[in-house]
């Protein structure tokens, strides 16, 4: 069985690669130490935009200066660039109930 740990990322910035991976980038709060693969919502405002399925982390380093991490996903994002200045954008890991 496998524990998934809490966690929520404040969306900072978001970029995406030629091969339609979409990374989103911000501090990390909660008790992962790890972002693996796993079910999350993205959160504009409060309000639920859209459920993705992570990949996970990349270069992982809770010790960086800034606290920014980074986690990707191959599913299509809406997401814009106006969302991310004007806006609350978090990810979370989805409650299972």
């Amino acid at each position: 069985m496998t524990v998934k740990q809490d966690f929520e990322l404040r969306v900072r910035d978001v970029f995406q690669f030629a091969n339609g991976q979409t990374v989103f980038v911000g501090p990390v709060e909660g008790s992962s130490s790890y972002v693996g693969p796993q079910t999350c919502e993205l959160l504009v405002d409060g309000a639920r935009r859209q459920v993705l399925q992570l990949e996970g982390e990349m270069l992982p380093d809770p010790r960086r200066d800034n606290g920014y991490r980074s986690v990707s996903t191959k599913d299509k994002v809406d997401l814009s660039t106006s969302d991310l200045t004007d806006h609350a954008c978090i990810l979370r890991l989805v409650a299972v109930v």
